[in-house]
């Protein structure tokens, strides 16, 4: 419940817990929501879909990618739509001094921070060069990393805010040609989970978020390089961005620490204790060769 005007301004540990579990926002004056958010891949997909979620909410949100167009038209769309502001940044999170000095300009205030962007890279273990291994472990783990360390503790000092980490099955099912990629994941899975414990009871809600498959543009890249060395068959279930995206800010909002499927979970599960029935899987499909499109 909100503090009276005759309880003290500054509120119970408890109370901040429960609101910020709501997804609201606790502070003296009683106002309970989220102001403004912080989304990284915002320009299409689960990014644009993450951002159009928050913002039905009544929260404003800043949206980070690297296609101007594409941005500016996301950010306009959901700016009419609900009413909120929606401003695009053009950003390269590979390049963490380029995040940096933005966050040194930036005058904003973030209530949540929304880690969704990646890079989907595909190869043997042996053809990634110096410059490929850094750019995609930069946006797969490290800008999270650094947009975290940087805008959390204003969060903790309000006792307030809320961190989505968005993560992949192969962050803990890695497959081959997809072991770069799967390294980034894994770094922001463990990270995520380690992060979520020291925020406890500060009133920062963090929570991991792996989807379901979705036909978004990272997964066709991905699946566009299996195409050369994977048996790949069609069908199975596809998930609207839309409603992962939803799902995901529903269980931030509640203060769920982990939100994965069960078909995930099962998944995840048998890998760590069962590997040889993946193995089995993997081989049954792999046909080796050279990714395509990998040059």
């Amino acid at each position: 419940m909100s503090p009276s005007p005759l309880q003290s301004p500054t509120p119970h540990a408890a109370e901040v817990e429960a609101g910020a579990r709501a997804g609201t926002r606790v502070d003296g004056a009683g106002d309970r929501r989220w102001r403004h958010a912080l989304v990284t891949g915002a320009s299409r997909g689960l990014g644009a879909a993450l951002a159009g979620s928050l913002a039905s909410r009544g929260c404003g949100v800043t949206l980070i990618g690297r296609d101007v167009k594409a941005l500016g038209r996301q950010a306009e769309q959901i700016g009419e739509r609900y009413g909120v502001v929606a401003e695009p940044i053009t950003l390269d999170l590979s390049d963490l001094d380029a995040v940096s000095r933005w966050l040194d300009e930036s005058d904003r205030s973030f209530d949540v921070l929304v880690n969704n962007a990646a890079m989907a890279e595909a190869g043997s273990f042996d053809s990634f060069d110096a410059g490929r291994l850094r750019d995609g472990l930069m946006v797969n783990a490290g800008a999270a990393m650094l947009l975290t360390s940087r805008l959390v503790p204003a969060m903790r000092s309000r006792g307030f805010g809320a961190v989505l980490n968005v993560v992949a099955t192969n962050g803990r099912c890695a497959l081959p040609w997809f072991g770069a990629y799967a390294a980034g994941k894994a770094g922001l899975w463990a990270w995520s989970e380690a992060l979520a414990r020291e925020a406890a009871g500060t009133g920062v809600m963090v929570t991991t978020f792996l989807p379901e498959h979705m036909d978004t543009a990272t997964l066709r890249r991905l699946g566009r390089f299996a195409a050369g060395g994977y048996g790949v068959t069609g069908g199975g279930h596809v998930a609207e961005a839309a409603a992962q995206a939803e799902r995901a800010i529903d269980a931030l909002a509640r203060g769920r620490r982990v939100e994965i499927s069960l078909g995930s979970r099962v998944r995840i599960a048998l890998n760590a204790l069962w590997p040889g029935l993946i193995d089995g899987q993997v081989k049954r499909r792999w046909r080796g060769g050279r990714p395509e499109g990998s040059g």
